[in-house]
């Protein structure tokens, strides 16, 4: 009888560690769309798609999912055309080039091609602005200022590269956007008071908005220097994104991206271990690509899939 029930706990066992195995594997081909037989049981261990998670990380279809991605959380909605999404063709283009994650937010590029999918191209001559910086981004957030300052290319500027989210005061019932609008005690806090202000942040943008609707064009503006980021003396936008992709928010913020893109949910404060991983290994490399490897890899990433 004792010989029966060993069998049997050996037995439920070894088939609790294949089907964590199992699932394990399918949680990397779903995160990564790996080739559809790394899901299927007795193919390969979990141990073997975890220490192949470099290779599927350079593969094409990942700086697509990962862009996409991206995109879902930069943006409340997405755009009418590959052009409006310009920033996914900035990540795809960062990532087959090797080139620093940050650069997406801060290089050098020019756009190529008449309408349609955006071809992106190094571009020396171009400020150091990232996806910012390319023409189809400026008009999609112009914005609707009265005054012209472009608020929105702010706020999503701030949200793509140190996570900032705003929620706008239910108080503000009439609606004024105006500039004396925006200095009302419900709105100034936003507007004028944070170490993200936004109407700071739009007065050291190089553009403005001139006129409205389908009529508006994006002009250029001298900055206005101004104090952001609890104290710092900001000149330029050049300035303005040096300082954020330096500081820890913007670390911090791309590994919870990268720690939601490979779970499926955000982090919580018992993963802080995990999520230090990721931190350091981008601090370290540059690569956002090391900084998912550090998550994936992660000795807990696998735990609780099973029962």
């Amino acid at each position: 009888m004792r010989l029966v029930i060993a069998v049997l706990v050996l037995t439920t066992t070894t088939a609790a560690a294949q089907e964590t195995s199992f699932q394990c594997m399918r949680r990397v081909g779903t995160v990564l769309e790996v080739p559809y037989w790394w899901g299927k049981a007795g193919q390969a261990d979990a141990g073997t798609a975890l220490q192949r998670v470099p290779e599927f990380l350079e593969q094409p279809g990942f700086a697509n999912r990962w862009g996409a991605f991206l995109n879902s959380r930069f943006n409340a909605q997405p755009g009418l055309n590959a052009e409006e999404d310009v920033m996914v063709s900035v990540v795809r283009f960062v990532l087959e080039n090797h080139r620093p994650w940050k650069d997406v937010f801060v290089g050098r590029f020019s756009l190529t091609g008449p309408g349609g999918y955006p071809k992106v191209l190094d571009d020396p001559t171009r400020p150091p602005y990232g996806f910012f910086g390319l023409a189809p981004w400026l008009r999609r957030y112009a914005g609707n200022a009265s005054d012209g300052r472009m608020l929105q290319a702010a706020y999503r500027i701030l949200r793509a590269v140190v996570g900032l989210e705003l929620v706008p005061s239910p108080q503000n019932a009439s609606g004024d956007a105006s500039l004396m609008g925006r200095q009302r005690p419900e709105c100034r806090s936003c507007h004028f008071d944070s170490p993200y202000a936004l109407d700071h942040v739009a007065a050291v943008l190089p553009w403005y908005r001139k006129g409205v609707g389908s009529r508006a064009t994006v002009e250029p503006q001298a900055p206005t220097p101004q104090v952001l980021f609890g104290g710092r003396q900001v000149q330029s936008l050049d300035e303005l994104l040096s300082i954020a992709v330096e500081s820890d928010a913007f670390h911090f913020w791309s590994c919870r991206l990268a720690f939601e893109f490979a779970m499926g949910r955000p982090e919580t404060g018992c993963e802080a271990p995990l999520f230090d991983a990721c931190v350091d290994a981008l601090r370290q490399t540059q690569d956002i690509r090391a900084g998912l490897t550090a998550i994936m890899q992660h000795p807990s990433y696998c735990e609780g899939l099973w029962p």
